[in-house]
């Protein structure tokens, strides 16, 4: 199981490198507001992958659903591709809100955010294991946030949502 899924992660971090045409673009700034959680599961998510000694990736590895972490991905490198390509066809969408308000409005977001909790480890481990702080991650943040409704001070990049993040987790165990 544990090398199944990290073939799994092993093909998705790989479908990020190979699927973004231009890279990451670099840290974004925080333009994000709390948002509402759509779960559609009702039970709380628990953390015990997460403590003061540091995160447990075994654990979160076999607590992570590979079809659903599969999902999320392809989704949001969907997402990513989309909103590149527009950020190449008019510079004014990529300096403006148009990639944040067409993320927040777009079908794969969406998506992301119905799957509730089922998604909240998949997008945590995408970003605990990415070296990267692009676009890609800062939409996996994006989620994230709205799904656990965690209380973020603001966040500059996915290093710093999943520093914060796992020191809220940590807080309330």
């Amino acid at each position: 199981m544990k090398k199944t899924l990290a073939f799994i992660l092993s093909c998705v971090i790989m479908f990020h490198f190979t699927g973004c045409q231009n890279g990451n673009k670099g840290d974004m700034g925080n333009g994000s507001s709390p948002g509402e959680n759509s779960s559609s599961g009702s039970t709380e998510i628990t953390w015990d992958e997460i403590s003061a000694d540091g995160v447990d990736e075994e654990k979160l590895m076999g607590a992570v659903d590979t079809a659903v972490l599969e999902r999320v991905a392809a989704l949001l490198q969907e997402l990513t591709g989309e909103i590149e390509k527009r950020e190449r066809e008019d510079p004014e969408f990529a300096f403006g809100a148009g990639w944040y308000t067409y993320t927040l409005e777009s079908e794969q977001f969406q998506e992301v955010l119905e799957m509730g909790n089922a998604a909240a480890k998949p997008l945590y481990l995408i970003l605990y294991k990415s070296p990267h702080q692009g676009l890609y991650e800062y939409i996996c943040c994006m989620a994230l946030e709205r799904i656990t409704q965690v209380e973020m001070d603001d966040w500059k990049n996915a290093k710093d949502f999943t520093e914060q993040f796992s020191s809220r987790v940590i807080e309330k165990n």
